[in-house]
C-alpha cells in the first residue's frame, strides 16, 4: 500500500500566535522537517502544500527531508485553509497513492511507524471511512454543537473512500469559508460513508486553543502526534 503525508502550511498571520514562530517564521517547518528524520515511518511521500507565499528558507529548509524521501510542494492560493490544501493535493494523487495522511503544519508525529499504526486502524473495522485524533463523538459537549466531524484536525482515509466522497460530491469537499466550517464540512463527510474511528483508545491527545488546553484518552499513554505547543 502506498502512503502520502500531506502536510499544509501557511506563514502568514494565525487565529492564535505560536510563540516560537513568532522569533522564527520557520519553526513549524523546519520543526516537520526534524520530526519526520527522527522518527521511523515509510512513507512513499510526502507532500508539502504551501498556502500563500512560499518563504525565504523554505527550500533551504525542506533540503534534508528532499535527500532521505520523496518530498514534493505544491503552492496554492490560501483557499478553504487546511482543508482545500488537503482537497487539492488529495485530488491531485489519487490515482497514484492508496491511503492518505492529513497533517496541519503545527503538528507533528512523534511515534515511530506511526503511518503503519493508522493503516492498521483503518483496515481493522469493516466499512471504515475515516481514523482521526479526535472524533466530535468523544469531544466535550459544546464540540458536539458542530455535528459529527474529527474535532482534531488530524485524519487518514483511503483512496477508496475519498473516491466515493468525490463521486458523491462532485469533489473532494472542503469550505472556502471560515476555519470551522471547513473542518466540520470536510471531516463530517467521512461519516456519511462509513464508520470512523479515532486514536484516543490507544494513545493521549493533547490541544490547545482558544479554549485553553483540552485532553482525550489516558495521559498515561504515549502521544502518536503531538503539538509543537507541546515539544520541548
Amino acid at each position: 500500500m502506498k502512503t502520502n503525508l500531506i502536510v499544509v502550511y501557511y506563514f502568514g498571520g494565525r487565529r492564535r500566535p505560536i510563540e516560537k514562530e513568532e522569533l522564527n517564521p520557520l519553526f513549524c517547518l523546519e520543526s516537520q522537517v526534524k520530526y519526520l528524520l527522527k522518527y521511523k515511518h515509510e512513507l512513499d511521500q510526502i507532500t508539502f502544500v504551501v498556502n500563500g507565499d512560499i518563504p525565504d528558507g523554505y527550500y533551504e529548509a525542506i533540503k534534508p527531508l528532499e535527500e532521505k524521501y520523496n518530498t514534493v510542494t505544491i503552492n496554492r492560493e490560501n483557499i478553504g485553509l487546511s482543508y482545500g490544501g488537503f482537497a487539492e493535493a488529495a485530488s491531485k494523487y489519487i490515482e497514484e497513492f492508496d491511503f492518505f495522511i492529513f497533517l496541519e503544519d503545527d503538528w507533528v508525529f512523534c511515534h515511530d511507524n506511526f503511518d503503519q499504526y493508522l493503516s492498521e486502524k483503518f483496515k481493522k473495522n469493516k466499512n471504515t471511512s475515516m481514523v482521526c485524533a479526535v472524533s466530535s463523538e468523544r469531544d466535550i459537549e459544546s464540540e458536539k454543537a458542530h455535528g459529527k466531524h474529527a474535532s482534531v484536525s488530524i485524519y487518514c482515509s483511503s483512496k477508496i473512500k475519498i473516491k466515493e466522497l468525490i463521486k458523491k460530491h462532485g469533489c473532494f469537499p472542503y469550505s472556502p469559508q471560515g476555519y470551522a466550517l471547513g473542518q466540520t464540512h470536510q471531516t463530517s463527510s467521512f461519516f456519511e460513508i462509513g464508520k470512523v474511528f479515532d486514536i484516543t483508545d490507544d494513545f493521549f491527545v493533547r490541544f490547545l486553543d482558544v479554549r485553553g488546553e483540552q485532553s482525550w484518552g489516558n495521559s498515561k499513554n504515549k502521544e502518536l502526534v503531538k503539538q509543537l505547543d507541546f515539544i520541548d
